[in-house]
C-alpha cells in the first residue's frame, strides 16, 4: 500500500469518528424546519417514517443538536410540503442578516414568512 493511500485511509477514518461542528446555519435551518413541523401537526415519528429516519434523529435535528445534510434537509422539506431553496435562503438570512437576492416577489414573501416563523425557535 502506498503512503498516499495509507494517509487517505487514516484521514477518512478520522473524519468518520469526529462529529461535525454545529454551525449557525445548521441552527437556523433547524429552527425553520421546527417552526414548519409544529404548524404541520405531524408527529416526529410520522415525519421520520416519511423520510426513512428514526424519531430520535428528527428530534435531534429539530432541536439543532446535530448538523443536517442537504439530502436530509431536502427530504424533510418535501415531507413538510416545502421547497429546499427558500428554506435555505431564509436560514442564510437569519445567519447573515441579509435578505436573499435574485428571488421573485412571491419567493421573497415566502422566504420572509419562513424567516419570521422560525424566529421564536432560534437560540
Amino acid at each position: 500500500m502506498s503512503n498516499a493511500i495509507a494517509v487517505r485511509r487514516v484521514r477518512l477514518a478520522d473524519m468518520a469518528r469526529k462529529p461535525r461542528e454545529i454551525r449557525e446555519l445548521d441552527k437556523a435551518l433547524s429552527a425553520i424546519l421546527k417552526a414548519i413541523w409544529i404548524k404541520s401537526g405531524l408527529l416526529q415519528k410520522d415525519l421520520g417514517d416519511e423520510i426513512g429516519v428514526s424519531q430520535d434523529r428528527i428530534s435531534t435535528v429539530l432541536r439543532g443538536l446535530s448538523p443536517i445534510g442537504v439530502g436530509e434537509a431536502d427530504a424533510l422539506c418535501q415531507a413538510l410540503g416545502l421547497d429546499l431553496l427558500p428554506v435555505l435562503a431564509a436560514a442564510e438570512w437569519m445567519v447573515y442578516g441579509q435578505p436573499p437576492e435574485g428571488f421573485t416577489r412571491q419567493e421573497q414573501i415566502d422566504v420572509a414568512a419562513l424567516f419570521e416563523a422560525a424566529a421564536r425557535y432560534r437560540d
